[in-house]
């Protein structure tokens, strides 16, 4: 067993710096990033826990501080992701067609035809 002051601090430490990358990630980005940082992160922690005796209280303390706040990050990433995406779709279906109106104040929708390009064979 590692003494609580040898390797488990360097390895508890290391994790909680990953949970802190992990928001920087989630902050900043890139995104593809998250996937790597999360798998380093898990395998240390199964390694500092496959003793429960070597974690100590302020550690998981920690740990649950950081994972929650990374779990708020990340439902709000997906959030703003799926809001991003309702608005470009609504921006696509709004440039297909304009809506206007008759000189007699009647509506009348003008469908945009489809855009085709010239192609050199």
């Amino acid at each position: 067993m590692i003494g609580r002051t040898g390797g488990n601090d360097r390895r508890e430490s290391r994790v909680l710096a990953l949970f802190d990358e992990e928001r920087d990630v989630l902050l900043d980005g890139p995104m593809t990033a998250l996937a790597p940082l999360v798998a380093r992160r898990e395998a240390l922690i199964g390694e500092l826990l496959a003793d429960p005796e070597n974690a100590s209280p302020a550690f998981l303390a920690a740990i649950r501080t950081r994972a929650e706040r990374n779990g708020r990050l990340l439902r709000a990433s997906i959030a703003g992701i799926r809001a991003a995406q309702a608005q470009i779709e609504a921006a696509e279906r709004e440039s297909r067609s304009l809506v206007t109106y008759t000189a007699a104040g009647a509506s009348v929708q003008v469908t945009a035809a489809p855009n085709t390009r010239d192609r050199r064979r």
